[in-house]
């Protein structure tokens, strides 16, 4: 994990399946006594490859959910929905992802490692760009 923002020691920590957020902030060394902790979901499971950012007080950070939160759309109030971590059933909350399409995400998954951005969602089968407009709003990296 990539450990950053309001922390003592900010940088990458390695941590074993299961691991939660609390973790992450107290191997960086704890937060600052500034950091924005009412926001972050301590009891989040950390994610391969994550970024996890403390936000200090009154910090306005752009695009960016504090750690453990997820960035819910303002119209619908769903969160997106991450490519990297999603389950079948997930997947398949997403309009216009079926069975097959959820099933077709995770392999590709499974055989290519994380998505680095939703538009190498076009790499998958059944997916060109005109899906992947559609469903960009709903999911995230």
């Amino acid at each position: 994990m990539d450990v950053k923002g309001a922390v003592q020691k900010p940088g990458v920590y390695y941590f074993k399946r299961g691991a939660r957020i609390q973790e992450a902030i107290r191997a960086a060394g704890g937060a600052l006594p500034n950091a924005a902790m009412k926001d972050v979901n301590l009891a989040k499971e950390l994610a391969d490859q994550q970024i996890i950012y403390i936000p200090a007080e009154g910090e306005q950070v752009a695009n960016q959910a504090p750690a453990g939160t997820d960035a819910a759309d303002p119209v619908t109030g769903k969160a997106p929905v991450n490519l990297n971590t999603a389950t079948k059933e997930q997947l398949c909350q997403i309009t216009g992802i079926g069975d097959k399409k959820a099933d077709l995400i995770l392999e590709y998954r499974q055989q290519h490692g994380q998505f680095k951005t939703v538009d190498e969602l076009m790499q998958v089968s059944g997916f060109g760009e005109k899906t992947v407009a559609k469903i960009k709003e709903q999911v995230a990296v």
